[in-house]
């Protein structure tokens, strides 16, 4: 019998996040539970398609409506992700679950980290946006030289330095 002790893996919810950058700018939302600067995104509903599911949470956060890079007419091919992968949403909810607690109410839905996959996309018609006073604390639009000062994690910063080299190469 193997004596080694069961490791609990974390939990994820699959989310997906939009990058919209138009003419050397990138528009980016101010998160209001984790106060830092983030493209739109959001979990994604039960039969969405992961690229359906960013379009929507861009929309619902900027009021801006947007189409992923790479959406054609054929219904068999999807657009590619331009990155995809897991980040910690609330490692506490973690540590709690390995303690039998239940989560934390901030992030109620028990996820502890996301896989999340991250679209590039365009706007479909004008580009006048409205903030989400429910979820945001900002909205803006940022240079690139402006995100290495900007309030936000390391992994976030090199998400929108790949999805400004992406939107530059696939458009």
């Amino acid at each position: 019998m193997n004596s080694a002790a069961k490791v609990l893996k974390p939990s994820f919810c699959q989310t997906a996040s939009a990058f919209l950058v138009v003419d050397g700018k990138i528009l980016l939302i101010k998160h209001k539970k984790l106060g830092a600067w983030l493209s739109p995104g959001g979990h994604i509903d039960a039969g969405e398609l992961p690229h359906e599911a960013a379009e929507r949470e861009f929309f619902e956060e900027t009021s801006i409506r947007v189409r992923s890079v790479g959406t054609t007419a054929d219904q068999n091919v999807l657009p590619v992700p331009f990155k995809s992968g897991l980040h910690w949403v609330c490692e506490e909810n973690y540590q709690r679950r390995d303690q039998n607690l239940p989560p934390l109410e901030k992030w109620s839905r028990g996820c502890e980290q996301h896989f999340d996959l991250a679209y590039v996309v365009e706007p479909v018609g004008d580009l006048e946006f409205k903030k989400n006073d429910e979820e945001t604390d900002g909205i803006a639009w940022f240079t690139l030289e402006e995100i290495e000062n900007l309030d936000t994690f390391e992994d976030v910063k090199r998400s929108i330095k790949m999805a400004f080299s992406y939107a530059k190469t696939h458009r």
